[in-house]
């Protein structure tokens, strides 16, 4: 039987930080290797100018609107194991909605071995991971206002004013995530260092993977990996802040106030195969981090 889930309902956000309150920034869905659950993160900024991560239930997201599910036909004809006692030919799959809670679940019509027909209930969850059910995020959502009762919400972190700002200015360009950028500055990089590595990766043509390089490269002090335009090596931070920082105002500082422009044509740069990670957890890749944690990631780092 499922819960309850309390209404939500939207609102524009105010003038302080509320969690779960704000503008959307991005949403995704994720499923869970190991678990196969499925949850939803939702990217907002507050009223306060922080950044959000909440993470709700797969319903929540469907009874909001942030995600749009649909029967997979292909799944009509097939057999599936829907538990240790339950399997077999599937005759129909229906989305039904509750008119009480709003709750949406799948409805599968199946032909045991000996013949007899099931009609079950699943959550929406369960059937996303068989493949039965499909769920895309509605992108129409981003940029409107949101407001998520507190009691839905799974969890939810809210990143500190120099994060936000760097997620905001780089992420789009670089991949680069809030997670990611927390992450850097709890792995015990300043503020500043990220910067300058987020600016050398934005100068470099680089994504979210060449930043975690970079900062690689500091921690180590192994510049090797690192091949620069024209071939050239670095062997040292002052060195290549000295060969891709080539404005003054490319800082922390500068995107702070706002005055920081990001260079139009970045020079492509080449690495070597190898990949590595700061240690900070995230892999490198698309640099996307999909844990949840509670608390705020406020704090002031010095520069390394």
């Amino acid at each position: 039987m499922l819960a309850t889930i309390p209404a939500i309902v939207a609102a524009a956000a105010p003038a302080t930080s509320t969690v779960g309150t704000g503008t959307i920034q991005s949403i995704s869905i994720d499923t869970k290797s190991t678990t196969k659950v499925t949850t939803v993160d939702v990217t907002l900024m507050d009223g306060a100018g922080l950044a959000e991560k909440v993470g709700i239930s797969l319903e929540t997201a469907v009874k909001m609107g942030l995600v749009i599910t649909a029967v997979n036909i292909a799944g009509i004809g097939t057999n599936v194991t829907l538990s240790s006692t339950l399997s077999g030919f599937v005759n129909n799959l229906v989305l039904v909605t509750d008119p009480g809670t709003g709750i949406t679940s799948l409805s599968v019509t199946l032909t045991d071995a000996s013949s007899v027909v099931h009609v079950v209930s699943l959550d929406l969850s369960d059937v996303l991971s068989l493949g039965l059910v499909t769920a895309t995020v509605d992108t129409t959502k981003i940029g409107t206002s949101i407001a998520i009762d507190p009691t839905v919400i799974l969890n939810s972190t809210t990143y500190s004013k120099s994060v936000t700002n760097l997620g905001n200015y780089f992420g789009p360009a670089l991949g680069v995530t809030f997670d990611q950028l927390a992450a850097d500055f709890a792995a015990g990089y300043g503020y500043g260092v990220i910067t300058q590595a987020a600016w050398m990766t934005s100068n470099l043509g680089g994504n979210a993977t060449l930043l975690d390089q970079i900062l690689t490269a500091k921690s180590t002090g192994d510049y090797s990996g690192l091949v620069l335009p024209g071939g050239v090596t670095a062997t040292n931070w002052g060195q290549i802040r000295k060969l891709v920082l080539t404005d003054p105002h490319q800082n922390l500082g500068s995107i702070m106030s706002g005055k920081a422009t990001l260079l139009p044509t970045p020079t492509a740069i080449a690495t070597t195969t190898t990949t590595t990670s700061n240690g900070n957890g995230n892999s490198n890749g698309n640099g996307h981090g999909n844990g949840h944690g509670n608390g705020n990631n406020n704090g002031n780092g010095s520069k390394k």
